[in-house]
């Protein structure tokens, strides 16, 4: 509005204010309301007059209304188009480590080489101690698709300390902090038997942190290498050989015992007239 612009009577400002909320026209909406105030029509300089507060609440709660009816609308209609789908990918998965952190990466395809879903919506993640699960919906090939990723941990993760974001298109990555540092992982799953996703090296992250983890999560292995044969050591039973000795040192002290006694009688002048 510009100074030649200026609305003449309440029934051109409420004209003009309806179709600046329509249009979703919010600077000239406000700037309606502040010539009103500052005229001070009906109220005195600075005061909204009634009139005008009573229009800008009407329209305010209608803009609200459409936006709830359409957002609801919105949701049904995605939930439909979810309801029936049989196409379930699992996503493929690459991983990686260092001494303190395994880092997930999941593409939206069967395969981390095959193309994939752009764009995936309604992802939900749910990380635990043990397992990271995920579901989402997407298209591909102009088919509804509903992708999946189900896997538990060879060992525990800390969730707190762990994050998880889309950071590029198609796929999410994922930070999970070990709950044992210095212990390096000889693979990503619990269980050894075939995973329904396809697993590969993340290499790039595997060279990033080869020295790392060569480094630490290797001395904390031989560490615990050496405490374990020391507990066998504690534990194993004594060798044929150590019962042999323990069983000679034993008879030798108790020949030395008889033979002192024996001399001891032999000393004795009655012992000895009865021998003789």
């Amino acid at each position: 509005l510009g100074a030649d612009d200026e609305p003449r009577g309440e029934a051109e400002v409420v004209s003009l204010l309806r179709t600046a909320v329509a249009r979703s026209w919010w600077t000239a909406a406000r700037e309606l309301v502040a010539r009103a105030r500052g005229r001070g029509e009906g109220g005195g300089a600075g005061a909204v007059p009634p009139w005008l507060r009573d229009e800008v609440k009407r329209l305010v709660e209608g803009a609200k209304r459409d936006a709830e009816e359409f957002a609801a609308f919105a949701d049904g209609t995605y939930r439909w188009q979810r309801q029936g789908i049989q196409d379930v990918v699992n996503c493929a998965l690459q991983w990686a480590q260092n001494s303190t952190t395994v880092f997930l990466g999941v593409k939206y395809a069967t395969r981390w080489s095959a193309p994939g879903a752009i764009e995936v919506v309604d992802v939900k993640v749910n990380l635990t101690e043990c397992c990271f699960e995920l579901e989402g919906f997407g298209h591909h090939s102009s088919i509804r698709k509903r992708y999946l990723v189900n896997v538990a941990f060879f060992d525990d993760v800390v969730p707190a300390d762990s994050a998880w974001s889309s950071a590029s298109v198609g796929r999410l990555t994922a930070t999970l902090q070990k709950s044992k540092p210095g212990v390096k992982w000889p693979r990503l799953l619990k269980d050894k038997s075939k995973s329904k996703h396809q697993l590969t090296g993340w290499l790039d992250m595997e060279e990033r942190w080869a020295d790392e983890l060569r480094k630490n999560a290797g001395s904390a292995k031989v560490k615990k290498e050496k405490k374990d044969v020391e507990k066998q050591e504690k534990k194993a039973p004594a060798s044929k050989a150590e019962k042999g000795k323990a069983g000679n040192a034993t008879w030798t002290k108790e020949l030395s015992k008889r033979w002192k006694r024996a001399r001891r009688a032999l000393q004795n002048p009655r012992v000895l007239a009865v021998v003789v």
